[in-house]
């Protein structure tokens, strides 16, 4: 099987979803204490208020819908 080579988030960038939306990666990777697991904390760019921020797994989330930036 190979190996995914698909960039990972590096904290201050901005990605672009799929669907042409932005977020800037707030800190990445964030390791989950008990599982090990890497995750990246990002923050949506969009809309008229405030949107937070939230998490997704490296593998099944950021990479898989996120573009790198140019």
């Amino acid at each position: 099987m190979e190996q995914d080579k698909r960039a990972i988030p590096q904290t201050g960038e901005i990605w672009q979803h799929f669907k042409q939306k932005e977020y800037k990666i707030i800190a990445c990777p964030a390791i989950h204490t008990e599982t090990e697991e890497p995750y990246c904390v990002y923050q949506a760019l969009y809309g008229d208020s405030f949107i937070g921020m939230a998490i997704k797994t490296i593998q099944s989330g950021m990479q898989a819908t996120m573009a790198a930036p140019a």
